[in-house]
């Protein structure tokens, strides 16, 4: 394992754990007792920590994209209430043409397609920053979850903070993920076309896509030479 590797992983994973940790004290010691605006601008802030980190370990801190994500975490305590409203306006006015029609079913309907829909459009968000459908998935996967937790919880103003957290680590690990793999991308220890791990090799192309290597991965190092990908016998 290179050093850039564990560099990386370590860096990473330290991140994961001190956010999802930090989730995790706000759902047990904060944010229940707080109003919603102070939650989710702590939770925003957080989300936006996290991504700006994981930029910083994959090289890309400096890209628009990761800033505008960044951006979007960090002025969610400003624009939660109003997605909120909006989403409880929109089931209001196309809940009867979907069968929903009573003032207790769209007040059900209004935190979870909130949820959802905030996620989704993180998801869409980071995307676009990290290139990464892994992680837009997960994200897309963990709102889903969050979002049906109120259907479930008999108690959803104590429910939601945990859904938080669940949410929350699933999106830190994929991006952390992520980040090494980017950074390993950047350094040169993986083929930036399909990810293969080529340290040390001496070729000048990709054993598995044959595309051309960047000078300093192909430097000697203590990883075995794979030989190319005509001259190995099929597994």
């Amino acid at each position: 394992m290179s050093n850039i590797l564990r560099e990386a992983q370590a860096r990473a994973w330290t991140v994961w754990t001190v956010a999802t940790a930090f989730a995790a004290g706000l759902a047990a010691f904060g944010f229940q007792g707080e109003t919603s605006d102070e939650g989710m601008h702590e939770l925003g802030l957080l989300f936006a920590a996290y991504v700006l980190c994981m930029g910083v370990i994959s090289g890309r801190a400096k890209d628009v994209t990761t800033l505008l994500v960044v951006l979007w975490g960090g002025t969610m305590g400003l624009w939660c209430n109003r997605w909120l409203e909006m989403c409880s306006r929109s089931i209001a006015q196309f809940g009867p043409q979907l069968g929903i029609g009573s003032q207790s079913a769209i007040e059900s309907m209004n935190v979870p397609l909130a949820v959802a829909s905030a996620g989704f459009v993180s998801a869409g968000l980071l995307l676009v920053a990290t290139r990464s459908t892994r992680v837009a998935w997960t994200c897309v996967g963990a709102s889903i979850l969050a979002g049906g937790v109120p259907f479930f919880a008999n108690d959803v103003a104590h429910a939601l903070p945990w859904a938080a957290v669940g949410w929350n680590a699933l999106v830190a690990g994929a991006l952390a993920v992520w980040a090494v793999d980017e950074r390993l991308r950047r350094g040169g220890d993986r083929c930036r076309a399909c990810g293969t791990d080529v340290h040390g090799l001496t070729s000048p192309v990709c054993p598995r896509c044959a595309a051309p290597l960047a000078e300093r991965s192909r430097r000697p190092g203590p990883y075995v030479t794979v030989p190319p990908a005509q001259n190995r016998r099929p597994v």
